[in-house]
């Protein structure tokens, strides 16, 4: 409202969807830039029955249209992800996705692990396969959570969603590991090195999938301890190549920052953006129009 009233000169953090009402005030410029150290990730927690075997969290990857869900819901600023590192990173992974959109053969994985269509639904010795996706009211990652909900549910997958408030899925649902499927966005290290975000120690910290692989913890361990930076990207491209065979996420795409700034004020530079606080960068050179008394 301060905004619409032109009682301040800038907002920052819209959604795609919220910044469409901004663009009807007409006194805003608005400005987007990707975000190369966060992603949009949809997080399996290994814990639940439902989750525990590889071949069904490998089969919602083939199941989600991630270029969809991207172009939908991130806007045109944002970036598709095919693996865990940041937008801009120095490690030589391959630049194609391990799990493209496959409707074939996420069927083929969830026969793998089992189940069996009957009467449009996934059985498995008599019990259906039903996940519930959990986010918050951001408008960005509820509109993904439907997303991946009525892509799913083609497979013959019992989906529901449900939608809480950040306040209780920060201090609540995530802590107590109180979910199934969590759609949220993740802040990335620009370092390669992920070991408090995988490792198997950190299951009560920020390893909140509770993924646990003797193989991934001892690259993990071993990566750190060496200096060679050729050696070193080497050992985190293999680990790329194992966490995505685990599954135990989704990375769908890299969300852009959006800032409305009113027209008043010039001279913003977005040149060398990366983190939301690296709109300040070029403060020196803002201007603002005033009127003279």
């Amino acid at each position: 409202t301060a905004l619409r009233l032109g009682e301040i000169h800038a907002l920052g953090g819209f959604s795609p969807q919220e910044i469409e009402q901004v663009k009807n005030f007409s006194r805003e410029k608005i400005y987007q830039s990707l975000l190369p150290f966060r992603q949009v990730v949809v997080f399996f927690n290994t814990r639940f029955d439902n989750l525990k075997q590889k071949n069904v969290r490998q089969a919602l990857n083939y199941a989600t249209a991630k270029d969809a869900i991207r172009r939908a819901v991130g806007g045109s600023g944002s970036a598709t992800s095919i693996n865990q590192l940041p937008y801009h990173t120095w490690i030589q992974t391959l630049g194609r996705q391990r799990y493209p959109f496959d409707l074939k053969k996420a069927k083929e994985k969830l026969e793998e692990a089992g189940y069996k269509l009957e009467n449009g639904r996934l059985q498995k010795k008599g019990r259906g396969l039903s996940l519930v996706i959990t986010t918050s009211h951001d408008l960005e990652l509820s509109s993904t959570a439907n997303l991946l909900k009525e892509q799913w549910t083609k497979l013959g997958i019992d989906v529901k969603t449900s939608l809480v408030e950040v306040e209780t899925l920060r201090n609540g649902l995530i802590q107590n590991r109180d979910f199934q499927i969590l759609v949220d966005f993740q802040d990335i290290p620009p370092d390669p090195d992920q070991y408090v975000l995988w490792h198997t120690t950190q299951t009560r910290e920020a390893n909140i999938t509770g993924i646990r692989s003797a193989k991934l913890d001892k690259l993990l361990e071993e990566s750190r301890k060496i200096d060679n930076q050729k050696n070193r990207g080497s050992r985190y491209k293999l680990f790329t190549t194992l966490l995505l065979d685990e599954s135990p996420a989704i990375f769908l795409y890299y969300p852009q920052y959006i800032w409305a700034v009113s027209k008043k004020v010039s001279g913003i530079d977005l040149a060398d953006f990366a983190k939301p606080i690296d709109r300040f960068n070029s403060y020196k050179n803002w201007k603002i129009k005033s009127k003279l008394f």
